[in-house]
């Protein structure tokens, strides 16, 4: 290719990816126009050139005046989930598929729609898992079970639910819905059957508020299914709706693999519970057919209130504050203000004060003063809201294949170590099983493993995966081991495992002992905050493909009492495989002495580095690739590299993307966090991180660029998935530094991109936390 057209090129590739960079994509200097300004070149040639490497399959050109011209390059790398067409009809077309990034597919159901069902709030994976026994029906009748506290929409989740599915034809458009309330002093259960219709009742949802067996739900839906077996009517849809505590749902678990819960009002993001308010506002005006409005300090009081009977219980609260404000209204207009709202609402607020300044700081950045409500017009602030207006940080979820889940179960399995078992019964029947293998010595790998065996005996596990993958030749260990395993969940439990079971755990097997396997030493990972450890350690798991890392739980109570914490860290030591060296790997004092200590009580070879971070580790990655070391031979080579690798770590950064900090991130965050778009939210991390750190004036590094990068993309996945994590004195660090959490907890409430996630307190104070020892050490 002659300079001129790689100098072209180059220039496209350079445009594309600050168009998707800076989230506009509007790709406003991509065309031949602003390409002869920028080089110096006749336009008509530049056109040329152009076209030419349209032809050679190196650009894709959007339709229009001026032609746009984007790198292919760039878009299948920033992208590697979306089409890369050659020609699109307009930039409209590709920044919504760029925006979700992956293909839009012609014949895709079309979304089911209700607050909180949109990717990455707190009903979307609720909503996947039961939507297709509403969409997609069988010839066998199904059966859900939702269970969650009173009040919380469960029932009206089930009606919008059923008026989709009538959408979609998959029932008739004169179907019926039957609610009726379980009685256990009604064992015949005529009571149900005199209200069904069988012609076109549909679903049948069924109420639990009292405890309910096995045997009577059993009973209750083999009576339903013989009813409508014997008058030769389509099966219906059964729903038990249970409430939270009045009976087990594990009591469900053989009955059916669809068993929910469904989040409390509590437990929604506070933008869903922002927007649950405006619609029900909304509805109030509509119909008393007046204008009102109300103020932060409304919304506020009603965001923070305890509610018992969660959405039941807003509603009604909503409801009398309007009516109590159109009464006291001299005209077609009301104004809604604290004094509307019930006493007893008034009183009933929540005593945390930390959660009432979140509340208080949410609404004043995401609400304006007043918001007006107008009788059969859309609230404009609830449209806004939304979270479609908003850029989407979750993408699709990709199915895997069925080798690619087991690999991942075997990967992201805790790394915490401990010298407990889940069940010990159940250890004590199979441990033999892997005795002689290195999964021996691996507790939190057996733990999980234990948990599988256990949903497959009871029929809960659901493998869902692409179909088609042939089972690779398998060692002699993972045929020997498995062959045992089978042979003993036989004899113990008198249960033969499906074939597909036996495949998962056969494969899981094999590839725990290969990533035991990878490597002679053990990486163990101790900090003063536990989670920033296991980030760590899950993180370099992943990425190295091995069970080599791990971490050791440091609480507040090990930090006062360290005597107690030097016999726990002894006996988890004492428990890794003896065969294996260990490099103890800390942040500070004291824990950065510990391994001259364990040497001593353990009589082990154990070597230290200190103080960890993500280039030290990702140069034991390296290291390990390349051969597979001892233990010293690592150390020494780390420490070798150390100045070299801390000149980069400790080099200033204003800007992003920096190519020191793109080279470290870019091959593996996105393996890692594969259901985030990494490119929008490393960029949104970046500018958090720049902000605070200039507001306390405090020089920006390379290094604190990457450690913050990561641990804010854990706490970006974990908030989508809703985990949650263990953090001790969350609120003495918020009392000890005020200014930061303040500060951090302002900005992440800014950032549209995260108004939809409930990112919870412990979250900030790790990432707090993470803070704090940057700053300590500039």
């Amino acid at each position: 290719m002659n300079s001129r057209k790689t100098t072209i090129l180059e220039k496209i590739m350079s445009y594309t990816r600050e168009s998707i960079l800076d989230n506009s994509f509007s790709f406003e200097q991509c065309n031949a126009y602003e390409i002869s300004l920028e080089l110096k070149i006749d336009r008509s040639n530049v056109s040329r050139i152009l076209n030419q490497l349209f032809n050679e399959y190196k650009l894709i050109k959007i339709s229009g005046r001026p032609t746009t011209y984007l790198s292919r390059d760039v878009i299948v790398q920033e992208f590697r989930y979306s089409k890369a067409p050659q020609i699109l009809e307009s930039k409209e077309a590709l920044k919504e598929q760029l925006a979700f990034n992956a293909p839009v597919t012609g014949n895709a159901l079309e979304k089911f729609h209700m607050i909180g069902s949109s990717t990455g709030e707190s009903l979307c994976d609720i909503i996947d898992k039961i939507l297709p026994c509403f969409i997609f029906p069988q010839e066998y009748p199904l059966m859900i079970v939702l269970y969650g506290e009173a009040g919380s929409g469960k029932k009206n989740f089930c009606e919008q639910l059923f008026q989709y599915a009538i959408k979609k034809k998959t029932f008739r458009k004169q179907s019926r819905s039957l609610t009726v309330t379980y009685h256990p002093e009604a064992p015949d259960n005529e009571y149900i059957l005199e209200q069904i219709q069988t012609d076109n009742t549909a679903m049948i949802l069924i109420e639990v508020f009292d405890p309910v067996s096995e045997t009577d739900a059993y009973h209750i839906r083999e009576t339903i299914c013989n009813l409508y077996r014997n008058k030769n009517c389509r099966q219906p849809l059964i729903i038990f709706s249970l409430t939270e505590g009045a009976t087990d749902p594990k009591v469900f678990y053989p009955l059916t693999p669809c068993v929910v819960h469904f989040p409390s009002l509590s437990q929604r993001t506070p933008m869903e519970r922002t927007r649950l308010i405006l619609s029900f506002m909304q509805d109030a005006s509509d119909k008393n057919q007046i204008h009102f409005r109300f103020n932060h300090d409304v919304l506020t009081m009603l965001l923070s209130a305890k509610y018992k009977y969660n959405i039941f219980q807003l509603q009604n609260e909503i409801y009398y504050a309007v009516s109590n404000s159109i009464y006291f209204a001299r005209d077609n207009f009301a104004t809604l203000l604290p004094h509307s709202l019930s006493g007893q609402l008034r009183k009933n607020q929540n005593d945390n004060p930390n959660y009432l300044r979140e509340i208080t700081s949410f609404v004043e950045n995401t609400i304006p003063h007043f918001v007006d409500f107008y009788p059969g017009t859309p609230c404009a602030l609830l449209d806004l809201l939304s979270s479609d207006s908003t850029c989407n940080l979750r993408l699709p979820k990709i199915r895997k294949t069925f080798h690619e889940k087991i690999r991942d179960d075997v990967l992201r399995t805790e790394v915490l170590l401990t010298d407990q078992v889940v069940d010990e019964q159940f250890h004590n029947i199979l441990r033999f099983c892997f005795a002689q293998t290195r999964m021996e010595h691996d507790l939190p790998l057996l733990n999980r493993l234990y948990s599988i065996i256990q949903e497959m005996l009871h029929g809960t596990f659901v493998i869902d995966c692409v179909e088609g993958n042939q089972m690779p030749d398998l060692s002699k260990t993972t045929v020997k081991t498995s062959s045992a395993l089978f042979e003993k969940i036989q004899i113990s439990f008198g249960s033969s495992l499906s074939k597909s079971y036996r495949d998962y755990l056969r494969l899981f097997i094999e590839y725990a002992l290969e990533a035991l396997n990878a490597s002679c030493v053990s990486y163990v990972i101790v900090t003063h905050t536990r989670q920033i450890a296991q980030n760590y350690a899950l993180y370099m798991n992943y990425i190295t493909g091995t069970r080599t890392y791990y971490a050791i739980d440091y609480t507040y109570e090990d930090q006062t009492h360290y005597a107690r914490f030097l016999k726990k860290a002894q006996t988890l030591l004492k428990n890794l495989d003896k065969s294996r060296e260990i490099i103890l790997m800390s942040d500070k004092a004291p824990l950065n002495n510990l391994s001259t200590l364990m040497v001593r009580k353990t009589n082990q070879t154990i070597l230290s580095l200190s103080p960890i971070s993500l280039p030290m580790l990702m140069r034991t990655a390296r290291i390990m690739k390349e051969e597979n070391l001892h233990g010293m031979t690592t150390v020494r080579n780390i420490i070798y590299a150390k100045k070299e690798m801390l000149q980069d770590y400790n080099r200033k950064v204003s800007s992003f993307p920096n190519e020191y900090i793109s080279q470290n991130i870019s091959q593996y965050f996105e393996q890692f966090f594969d259901s985030t778009n990494t490119t929008l939210a490393n960029k949104l991390f970046f500018n958090i991180t720049k902000n605070v750190f200039q507001h306390f004036n405090c020089d920006l590094t390379a290094g604190l660029v990457l450690e913050s990068l990561l641990h804010c993309n854990f706490l970006l996945a974990r908030s989508m998935d809703q985990k949650e994590i263990f953090i001790e004195n969350s609120d003495v660090f918020i009392q000890e530094y005020p200014p930061l959490y303040q500060y951090v907890k302002e900005q992440f409430d800014r950032a549209r991109e995260l108004l939809t996630l409930n990112i919870s307190e412990k979250e900030l104070v790790v990432l707090c936390e993470m803070f704090i020892n940057n700053m300590d050490t500039v």
